[in-house]
């Protein structure tokens, strides 16, 4: 058994996934796991990958079958012992147009999206190791489903005392009600995709509010991301093709949306409380530990003001000018509290990669990944 440190993706043979994992790569101190539904396309990925001088380690995947992911927990014990980094990426999302049945959308999106994470997590997050990372792709669009969900709805997904078994009957019932034809009387909106992600995003609550009450002292931390669009071969294998940056750029396009989400689940930066909508933060005051960090752009009525910056640049010397004045300890500064906002501000929405990696690097100067 190696003791080696493990990054593993799922969904990595193409767009956002491979993006990922080439950057982690070319990062992440340790073996870094490519995961694919299709072997050969996954060992294809693996051999672009060492064309480039990197050596991603391949294992088959497909989350949409429980035998192929026990099959990988048991490859990730014997071999490394635990877990020390997981990316739940694989999704599948249909076309406008596609002829599929609308209740077949249903059954297949939610099987993948939602019930897929559910049973991967089921399984690998037991591995976790202290440290470890936990990284759901979310979506945007699930804002837009959750705004088009009824209120009684809406009141059930953000609900602080939900279960995972409640939010299991939930969407089960979406894609019972679609089914009978009755899902839009029942208060759902038309997009599958979009509440497969609400599952996925809520999911990430539960989940990660258990790591805090079961394993709070050994600083496991988990959250929900948006990647930003990307661009996929055909549908229904991932990514959704949208007008927008090509993941197979790597880190200067899509997946620098990603790695910042890993440098900012660190140490007094914590994200077990993110939520829908995408746009909300929300700070435990007590302690300054627990932040929503994805899509930081303004906040909610009753929420922690946000800073939006015209001119990031400012802000990136904003960031600088905190590091000269509390380069020991970030923490003695008397506005922790802003500087999050500012970091994750700054990490989620700055236009470019160079300022992006300004800003990347403030961050390694507190503490590497």
């Amino acid at each position: 058994m190696s003791c080696t440190r493990v990054a593993l993706v799922t969904g990595a043979n193409k767009g956002i996934g491979f993006a990922i994992t080439r950057d982690l790569c070319r990062r992440f101190s340790g073996d870094v796991v490519l995961t694919a539904r299709d072997e050969a396309r996954g060992r294809s990925a693996v051999q672009q990958l060492q064309a480039e001088g990197l050596s991603p380690r391949f294992h088959q995947l497909d989350i949409d079958d429980l035998q192929s992911i026990r099959a990988v927990r048991d490859f990730l014990r014997k071999e490394y012992g635990g877990l020390d980094v997981l990316v739940n990426n694989a999704g599948i999302a249909f076309q406008r147009g596609d002829p599929t049945p609308y209740h077949i959308q249903a059954e297949v999106t939610m099987k993948t999206n939602f019930f897929g994470i559910l049973n991967v997590s089921a399984e690998l997050l037991p591995l976790i190791r202290p440290q470890g990372r936990v990284v759901n792709v979310s979506s945007t669009l699930s804002l837009a489903a959750l705004k088009n969900c009824s209120p009684e709805l809406q009141q059930k997904f953000r609900s602080e005392t939900i279960t995972e078994e409640e939010l299991v009957a939930l969407m089960n019932k979406f894609v019972e009600d679609i089914d009978s034809g009755v899902h839009e009387k029942e208060g759902w909106p038309n997009s599958t995709y979009g509440v497969s992600k609400i599952g996925v995003t809520v999911l990430s609550r539960i989940h990660a509010m258990k790591l805090s009450e079961e394993r709070g002292g050994d600083k496991s931390l988990l959250n929900a991301c948006c990647p930003g669009w990307g661009f996929t071969l055909k549908p229904c294998q991932g990514t959704g093709q949208q007008q927008g940056a090509k993941a197979s750029q790597g880190f200067s396009e899509s997946s620098w949306y990603f790695l910042p989400h890993l440098r900012m689940l660190q140490k007094g930066i914590r994200s077990s409380w993110y939520f829908l909508p995408h746009l909300r933060m929300l700070q435990n005051r007590e302690s300054g530990q627990d932040l929503d960090l994805l899509m930081c752009i303004q906040s909610p009525k009753d929420g922690p003001d946000i800073f939006v910056f015209d001119d990031v640049s400012a802000l990136c010397s904003l960031l600088e000018t905190w590091l000269v004045k509390y380069p020991g300890d970030f923490c003695q500064c008397p506005d922790l509290a802003s500087l999050k906002q500012l970091m994750a501000y700054a990490l989620i929405n700055l236009p470019n990669l160079d300022l992006v990696l300004q800003v990347d690097r403030l961050l390694t100067q507190l503490e590497p990944l």
